[in-house]
């Protein structure tokens, strides 16, 4: 294992998934901030060699993800503790 150097995560951060591209150029790390109670979304995305924070804009914590291709990814997770979950679709341009 070789530690990667990641943006500052806040300390109610919780990890929860990582998917690849094969060539190792993109990904994408996700999981949930619990700023004071509420379940936010939290996403990295790796590129050319570096992780920065995205804003994920999905509505709940992130509980999973995967990259089909280049440039597509796919989220799932909770809208609240006991509340509905999501599937959402990420596309953007990789150029």
């Amino acid at each position: 294992w070789v530690e990667q150097d990641i943006p500052n995560v806040p300390d109610s951060t919780l990890l929860r998934d990582i998917s690849m591209t094969r060539d190792g150029r993109e990904g994408w790390a996700v999981g949930t901030l619990y700023p004071g109670g509420s379940d936010l979304s939290f996403a990295l995305h790796y590129f050319n060699g570096t992780w920065f924070q995205e804003d994920a804009g999905l509505p709940g914590g992130a509980e999973g993800v995967s990259i089909v291709a280049e440039g597509d990814a796919w989220a799932v997770g909770i809208t609240s503790g006991t509340g509905p979950g999501y599937i959402a679709d990420y596309r953007f341009d990789t150029e």
